[in-house]
């Protein structure tokens, strides 16, 4: 099922613990969800009304990665071969999801039309913050952070 969009300027995360490392997404002090990220690309999610969704890796080459909720596949991301952006689908939606710099540490998620609809940064040791640039469904923020997340590892391991 599908979550209505809703509008906020910024979502700050705030990480804890190894492992599982527990990030969880707030807005104000709104709690929006929670991810546990392991030792892989798997992670569980569980939004602020208790579903629980899971996203992971579909394939290697070229890497694909898909959030589920239960057998209903809610989100898809295809990198692209040299790594550096993804196309990812939404709810027959299509975006592009791509670092800003050269860094990677701040990402952008653009529409179909290249509107922005959401920026991540990273803002220190455990912490991020998403701003958010217009209504958004909680699950494609929720979907474009683990993005963030797995993408960013990826970088520093090429480094």
């Amino acid at each position: 099922m599908a979550e209505a969009a809703f509008a906020v300027d910024r979502v700050r995360v705030e990480a804890s613990g190894l492992l599982p490392r527990r990030h969880r997404l707030l807005a104000g002090e709104t709690f929006l969800g929670e991810m546990a990220f392991g030792l892989g690309s798997s992670v569980s999610y569980i939004d602020a009304e208790g579903r629980e969704m899971w996203m992971g890796r579909a394939s290697l080459l070229p890497a694909a990665y898909r959030m589920w909720e239960g057998e209903q596949e809610r989100a898809s991301a295809r990198v692209s071969l040299l790594g550096w952006q993804a196309r990812v689908a939404f709810d027959g939606q299509t975006f592009l999801f791509r670092p800003i710099h050269l860094w990677q540490t701040v990402w952008e998620l653009r529409d179909a039309s290249d509107q922005l609809v959401l920026t991540v940064r990273r803002t220190g040791w455990g912490r991020a913050e998403i701003a958010v640039h217009g209504p958004v469904d909680a699950d494609l923020l929720a979907f474009a952070y683990y993005l963030f997340i797995i993408r960013r590892r990826a970088a520093r391991r090429r480094h």
